[in-house]
This record gives structure tokens, sequence and C-alpha cells, in this order.
């Protein structure tokens, strides 16, 4: 199955992330409960459906306008992760902040939101070549965490 951040297989199949929003039923209000940790997940992995969703037209729509003559392949990889990967990350990382955490989870959400946010950071820091390489590595603690807490939407291998 297509993960969010598999980005080998996303680069290899010259695919391109990008959220730039698809809200409503995903996000919560301050006041909300805290969830059970099913709803939790449940709620965690629709945004990071939702959020692929979005990914997947961005990437027909840079395939579309992109061709393989106006950018070498090292190029486009990094416009993918630039442009599309990590905004996307950081979409998904701000609407799963925004859920109410399981009573006694806190710090397991925290953990997995904060990992994302170095990930996302060490990537921004990264040199053009070769991107793929460099970024993978930092996804793989984020992603360890949502399979261990069950958010198989978010995991990146």
């Amino acid at each position: 199955m297509f993960k969010l951040w598999n980005i080998p297989l996303l680069l290899l199949a010259s695919v391109a992330v990008l959220a730039t929003g698809c809200g409503g039923d995903d996000e919560s209000s301050a006041e909300e409960p805290p969830l059970s940790k099913a709803a939790f997940v449940k709620r965690a992995n629709a945004i990071c459906a939702n959020v692929e969703k979005e990914s997947e037209r961005w990437i027909d729509e840079y395939t579309k306008r992109t061709s393989p003559q106006d950018k070498p392949p090292a190029e486009v990889n990094f416009d993918i992760i630039m442009e599309g990967f990590l905004p996307a990350v950081k979409t998904a990382i701000d609407r799963i902040e925004k859920l109410p955490p399981p009573d006694g989870d806190e710090d397991q959400i925290e953990a997995f939101l904060e990992a994302n946010r170095q990930a996302v950071e060490t990537a921004e820091e990264k040199d053009r070549v070769p991107v793929v390489l460099q970024v993978d590595p930092a996804f793989e603690e984020p992603g360890k965490l949502a399979r261990e807490y069950g958010i198989s939407e978010c995991s990146y291998r």
C-alpha cells in the first residue's frame, strides 16, 4: 500500500506529495474531551489518508507541468521532497496536533509529533544531492513511533 512518507517508493514511482489542506472532520476544537486511543488512531489515520489524497493530486499536477527535458531527475526528486513531501508532513503534524490525545498517551503522541518536526528540520537542512538518501533515514524514528502507536497511515515504511 502506498504510504505518504515512503520516500524511496515515491521517487522510484516518480511521485510527489503536497498537502495544502483538506480540512474538515479531522480537526478538533480546543474544548473537545480526550479521545479514546481507538478514536485518536482512527482520526489520525484519516488525517494522513486525506493528506495522501491531496498529495496524489499534487503529484498529477506536478508531473503534467514538468517534463523530463525540463529538469534533471535529481532536481525533480529535490522538488518532490522540498515542495511536496515536507509540506505534507507539516500539514499532517499540524492537524494531528489539534486532536485531543487519549488520557495517559500525551507523551507518546508528543514524541511522535516531535520526531516528525525534527525529521522535517533535518530534511530541510540537507543538500540537493542525493536528497532521497539523506531524507529517508531522518524519518525512520517517526515511522517507528507511528507504527508502535497504531497510526498505520502515518508510518513511513
